[in-house]
């Protein structure tokens, strides 16, 4: 993340009020969420989570669609 210059606020801004699901899967014994929004900079932003008891972010890339 910080090669790509994303903070954990941008994490959070997606995942608690800009991002939207737009994938699930379930690869192995826990479930992944793939969510996509925009940062507080309005840049785009897509967030893998994976739910193991705690949140856990897989990648984060900025994307343009």
């Amino acid at each position: 993340m910080a090669k790509r210059d994303i903070t954990m606020l941008d994490i959070e801004h997606i995942v608690l009020r800009t991002g939207q699901i737009t994938d699930t899967s379930k690869p192995g014994r826990n479930w992944r969420y793939v969510l996509e929004g925009k940062t507080v900079e309005e840049r785009k932003l897509r967030v893998v989570l994976e739910l193991n008891g705690r949140l856990v972010v897989i990648t984060a890339v900025y994307f343009s669609r």
